[in-house]
């Protein structure tokens, strides 16, 4: 039995012990990479062509008259035909959600935001009304047409 003993014990300090050793150490394996590609300088300077205004056939607006801008994207002058529409029939929540959508795509497009703020000014949202009207003379960008039109709306909503 005292032989049984001592091997188990022989046993369990072998097992303890070799748990306190360290892996192995295998050399760090180095990978060379590419040098990088030389910075190129342009010796010759580029010259840059007047800017041409291009021919047009289309006939120039009166000076003294100046109409509302229309969308440049297609699918926003869609939202704001269709959002004429609903307002013609009544339907002040769906052309403030389709007017809503289009500003999505076009969030600095100013005759959304001033169509916008007419919709709030006929739903009675006055306060929203004049914001929206703000924000749209903001973006207007010196259409008078279009910031007089604003301006009307910020007073009717006073």
């Amino acid at each position: 039995m005292k032989h049984y003993l001592l091997v188990s014990m022989a046993c369990f300090f072998l097992l303890a012990a070799s748990g306190c050793v360290a892996p192995r150490y295998s050399k760090p394996v180095y990978r060379s990479t590419p040098a990088p590609a030389p910075v190129r300088k342009h010796t010759r300077r580029q010259t840059r062509k007047p800017f041409e205004q291009p021919a047009t056939n289309r006939s120039v607006p009166q000076v003294g008259r100046q109409q509302l801008p229309r969308p440049a994207n297609k699918a926003v002058a869609n939202f704001s035909s269709q959002a004429d529409r609903q307002m013609n029939q009544g339907k002040l929540k769906a052309a403030a959600q389709t007017l809503e959508r289009g500003l999505r795509i076009a969030p600095k497009d100013a005759l959304l935001w001033s169509k916008l703020a007419r919709v709030r000014l006929l739903q009675r949202r006055y306060a929203q009304a004049r914001s929206l009207a703000t924000k749209s003379n903001s973006l207007a960008r010196g259409n008078r047409a279009l910031v007089r039109q604003n301006q009307q709306t910020i007073e009717q909503a006073r």
